[in-house]
């Protein structure tokens, strides 16, 4: 059983092996593959709910970084940043959000907002996937008994 903290820092390859894991159905006993719903759904659960706490997260501190970079290139930080950070041309007005748009920092944060978002898809896409698995369980053991009489 995974902690919280581990299903926080898997990587989107990670979760994908995890999904494709737990939804494989053996067909040597589906009574058991049945009974498997419950802990599978109660996994990606959590997962959804974890990264989705995760993305809200990287949203506000996007957020945040978006406005700490228009201040930095409208001139409207403290002199100590510029110190450390010099600010070789001041963008117009009107170009402000361009040059925002287009910095390392800005891009960075959004990157990783993107990627979150993939995860976040992926295991709401599983969630979806493991209600359609247990359908497919219950038709093949209804199958049986029939063929079984």
């Amino acid at each position: 059983m995974l902690t919280n903290t581990e299903i926080a820092e898997l990587s989107f390859d990670e979760i994908l092996e995890k999904i494709e894991d737990a939804l494989k159905i053996s067909t040597d006993n589906y009574d058991l593959e049945s009974i498997k719903f419950v802990s599978i759904f109660s996994l990606f659960s959590r997962m959804n709910r974890i990264h989705v706490k995760k993305l809200l997260e990287l949203s506000k501190q996007r957020d945040k970084v978006f406005v700490q970079r228009q201040k930095h290139y409208s001139g409207k930080m403290k002199p100590e940043h510029y110190q450390k950070e010099e600010l070789q041309v001041i963008p117009e007005k009107k170009d402000i959000d361009k040059w925002v748009r287009a910095d390392s920092i800005v891009q960075e944060i959004e990157s990783l907002v993107k990627d979150q978002e993939l995860i976040v898809d992926l295991i709401e896409r599983a969630m979806k996937e493991a209600t359609t698995r247990n359908f497919a369980v219950k038709n093949c053991l209804e199958y049986k008994k029939l063929i079984q009489g």
